[in-house]
């Protein structure tokens, strides 16, 4: 078999022990790589929802104590709260019939929107001073979204969540 002749891939020259070594050693190298890439980023994706579910809970509870003792925030404190993190906040009555007109301060300019009862909160874990924290999806939000709600008390009686 001759080098010249038309449509005969040329000879490959025999692979030498180096060369293998190399190419198994390389090819070793880019695998240990992309699994650690694809390892690396399911730890970080599983710490930024770790840390977000905890701002979100610890979120929840603060406005909730605001809530409870000052009455609605103002629509600008929580048009702030919602462009500085990212967030919308929801301030939901227990039932459905429920103002909280009594939960607004003297003075107060616009306040938040009361929203209609979210369907997924756990008004027994909220009674027990538990945040509830799951990924859902919420009304006016067009993908899955994580949800912290945390409840609040007017005159020692559990009025709504936050």
């Amino acid at each position: 078999m001759s080098a010249g002749r038309k449509g005969e891939p040329p000879p490959r020259p025999p692979r030498s022990l180096k060369g293998r070594l190399i190419l198994y050693f390389s090819v070793t190298i880019v695998f240990s790589l992309l699994v650690s890439g694809l390892l690396a980023v399911g730890l970080v994706q599983r710490y930024l929802r770790q840390r977000t579910v905890a701002e979100l809970a610890a979120l929840s509870e603060s406005i909730a104590a605001r809530v409870g003792d000052e009455g609605l925030p103002l629509r600008r404190y929580v048009q702030d709260l919602e462009h500085d993190r990212g967030v919308k906040v929801f301030v939901v009555p227990r039932n459905r019939g429920a103002a909280l007109e009594d939960l607004r301060p003297p003075g107060a300019g616009p306040r938040v929107d009361v929203s209609a009862q979210l369907e997924f909160i756990d008004w027994d874990a909220l009674d027990r001073g538990e945040t509830q924290v799951l990924v859902t999806d919420l009304p006016g939000v067009d993908r899955e979204a994580v949800a912290a709600a945390h409840g609040f008390e007017v005159g020692g009686e559990p009025a709504g969540a936050v």
